[in-house]
């Protein structure tokens, strides 16, 4: 995550957000939080994905993801 997070922030962002459809539509994010991975979602990059997700929520628009 810290590789592709130094690359481009909002890509990086934007696929732990992604839904995975062999996931049951599930985000990557979604999954670590049914599993319980505190260390994944503490992650710089996972919160950087949850201040995209709330920005989005309060701007308005529409987000295929359900935190």
């Amino acid at each position: 995550m810290d590789v592709s997070f130094s690359d481009d922030k909002h890509k990086t962002a934007s696929m732990l957000l992604q839904k995975l459809p062999y996931w049951d539509n599930n985000s990557c994010i979604e999954l670590a939080i049914q599993s319980d991975k505190s260390e994944c979602i503490a992650h710089p990059v996972c919160q950087k994905a949850f201040d995209s997700f709330w920005d989005m929520r309060l701007q308005g628009k529409k987000s295929s993801v359900l935190v």
